[in-house]
């Protein structure tokens, strides 16, 4: 079973080819990395998956079913996207995580206790009243990780959320991340070039290079 596919995906600017893939799919509970270089359009592909931005040519599905203009947005509500910058409103920390839960309707008790679980598992509760603003780079990444984890998605795309942290920080939350990954499966698409982070989180993955996949399998064959 796949949660996504894609069919002859084309992106271009002008003459340029940003993205041409054939087919991509990713299998339910994997956690499927994209490596390559800057510029091989991987944050293209993640927003195209995420459906965040639609290819000039080409098809997604999920769970099986087309993505069209008229369910587009009840199965991105099935989705959460962590970015290399950690997009949080001037807000606190709780106050971050929750919003998503309130927009979605959830009763607000219920949010209030996932909130609290998230911030416990990423470590943060003890900041749950901190203004967004003021904390660090590690806390922000750290706060938007749980901010998506408590949507409870059936996908969660991550782009390079590892993007500028220290080693200690990015050594323990790569820990953190692959225990809650191995505890929940959920379905993780998970782009970076980083050999360290794929080899410790994913299990089958892309190597994309000019917008073209070169190379697909289990990680360890990939990293071989």
């Amino acid at each position: 079973m796949f949660v996504i596919e894609g069919y002859d995906l084309l992106v271009k600017s002008k003459d340029k080819v940003i993205l041409d893939i054939d087919e991509i799919k990713i299998p339910k509970g994997s956690v499927f990395a994209c490596i390559g270089p800057n510029g091989a359009g991987k944050s293209t592909l993640i927003r195209i998956l995420a459906l965040l931005q639609a290819p000039q040519k080409g098809e997604i599905f999920f769970n099986g079913e087309k993505v069209r203009p008229k369910n587009i947005i009840n199965i991105r509500r099935k989705m959460s996207v962590v970015f290399q910058e950690a997009l949080l409103l001037d807000a606190t920390v709780k106050e971050n995580i929750i919003l998503g839960l309130k927009i979605r309707g959830i009763n607000p008790n219920v949010a209030e206790k996932k909130a609290k679980y998230w911030m416990e598992k990423f470590n943060i509760l003890h900041l749950e009243k901190k203004w967004a603003k003021v904390l660090s780079g590690g806390e922000a990444k750290r706060v938007s990780l749980a901010r998506a984890f408590a949507l409870e998605p059936e996908i969660i795309f991550l782009d390079e959320p590892f993007t500028n942290l220290d080693s200690y920080n990015k050594k323990s939350l790569l820990n953190e991340l692959s225990e809650i990954l191995k505890g929940t499966a959920t379905t993780t698409f998970f782009v970076s070039h980083d050999m360290d982070e794929i080899s410790l989180l994913a299990d089958k993955g892309i190597v994309l290079n000019e917008g073209r996949i070169i190379k697909e399998g289990k990680i360890y064959e990939i990293i071989r």
